[in-house]
């Protein structure tokens, strides 16, 4: 059932009183949020894959290495209080800086903000330098960019498993270890090679556009369908694949069957690509629309509703794998990751389980709402089949069968499976 058949066979249990749809759809997300929650189940594991990228380096150029040359990469005042450092040729370089670690002589230090033309950075503490002059204020530094870490999914909660392939014939796939944050931080920093372990941290997100999609337009041409449409952009990471959350939303009216929108030229903000969303006709929830991997965007809509993209992002990615040793090269990373659930919006949005299940829906939501109005007692009836069909669907929750293996061997054994993941037994075991 979609949520718009969840709202009304909801209502039909409670037809006592009516309720509004907002308030029906409340309750039945708390319950499909509440049945997500209570496993690390199949129906919420995906897969996914990620490019590294090898360290950017500017190479010092200075023929003394006090005073840069006229082409040379260089550092603008390296006095020990300076946070916010200029960089010579960084505007022409398509690398990502923001949010990186980046090593400067023998310092490590992470790029915490970057100007529209590229060139002044800000370090996350005062920059510290071996050279320094009275009355000079540009030397020259060698200057690497460190790309160590990817992004995972918005939503991700954890990582089941991860390997790496090297290449462009990839092959087999290779093993990496999971470890702690605190591990890495006590391994170099600067070590390069093909990646072996991995941990995953928490970040700060990339700055969100602050600003909504400028100079909508609706145009002549065949397209869209009437109605109104809301269009999102978003920030992203070239490196890492980090994105941002959703810009404020901008609407559009189209009022005859003879239109397109024009999206006028877009410039994300320095070191990052964009991202277009758009909703569904009279919808309020984000689609992928456009992503064209690059830094401007300038398009007309004829994009109808069955070739949108995936949802859009309901935050900014926060959660990173950080590997080691630092990559020295392209490689493929995939991982299988389980992510949260998220709350059905649009009337024909599906619970990800099987429909079998869906009445469970029904029964922890109609639970709630008998809680609510202190119907105990009929709300103990609902909360009963709630809480039995979960277990249902704990038992039933196996990919596939053939790797449940049974404890005591090769005999039967009767009772719940208490483990899984282990190959061995058969389905036949289980009908004993």
């Amino acid at each position: 059932m979609n949520l718009s058949e969840l709202r009304t066979a909801l209502q039909e249990r409670r037809e006592d009183y009516s309720q509004s749809d907002a308030k029906l759809g409340r309750k039945i997300n708390q319950a499909y949020l509440d049945i997500s929650s209570r496993r690390r189940w199949g129906w919420l594991r995906r897969e996914s894959a990620y490019a590294t990228y090898a360290s950017f380096f500017y190479a010092n150029t200075g023929a003394d290495g006090n005073t840069p040359s006229a082409s040379g990469v260089y550092v603008v005042g390296t006095q020990s209080t300076r946070r916010t450092i200029t960089i010579s040729q960084h505007a022409n370089t398509p690398v990502t800086v923001m949010g990186k670690r980046v090593k400067i002589e023998n310092d490590f230090y992470r790029v915490v903000n970057v100007d529209s033309t590229g060139e002044t950075w800000t370090l996350d503490r005062p920059l510290r330098c071996s050279i320094y002059l009275v009355g000079v204020t540009a030397y020259n530094h060698s200057i690497k960019i460190i790309y160590d870490e990817v992004a995972l999914p918005v939503g991700t909660i954890a990582v089941v498993n991860t390997t790496l392939f090297m290449g462009s014939s990839y092959g087999t796939p290779l093993s990496m270890a999971a470890v702690s944050p605190s591990e890495l931080a006590y391994l170099d920093m600067d070590v390069e090679g093909r990646p072996t372990r991995f941990a995953t941290t928490r970040k700060e997100p990339i700055p969100a556009p602050q600003s909504a999609l400028p100079g909508l337009s609706v145009v002549s041409g065949l397209g869209l369908a009437l109605g109104t449409y809301n269009y999102w952009y978003t920030h992203v990471d070239k490196q890492t694949g980090a994105e941002s959350a959703l810009s404020p939303s901008t609407s559009v009216v189209i009022t005859s069957g003879m239109e397109q929108v024009s999206i006028p030229s877009l410039t994300a903000r320095r070191d990052f690509f964009v991202r277009v969303y758009r909703s569904r006709v009279n919808g309020a929830a984000p689609y992928l629309l456009l992503d064209p991997q690059s830094t401007t965007v300038n398009f007309t809509d004829t994009t109808t509703d069955d070739y949108l993209g995936p949802a859009g992002p309901n935050s900014a990615s926060s959660l990173f794998m950080q590997l080691y040793p630092v990559p020295d090269s392209e490689y493929e990373v995939r991982s299988i990751i389980q992510i949260e659930c998220t709350p059905l919006s649009e009337d024909n949005d599906r619970p990800l389980f099987d429909a079998e299940f869906h009445n469970l829906i029904l029964d922890g939501a109609e639970a709630l709402m008998l809680e609510a109005a202190d119907e105990q007692g009929r709300a103990s009836s609902a909360r009963q089949r709630f809480e039995i069909g979960i277990a249902r669907m704990v038992q039933l929750d196996r990919t596939n069968l053939q790797n449940t293996v049974l404890f005591g061997g090769s005999n039967r054994v009767r009772g719940r499976r208490t483990s899984q993941y282990a190959s061995g037994s058969s389905e036949a075991d289980f009908k004993a």
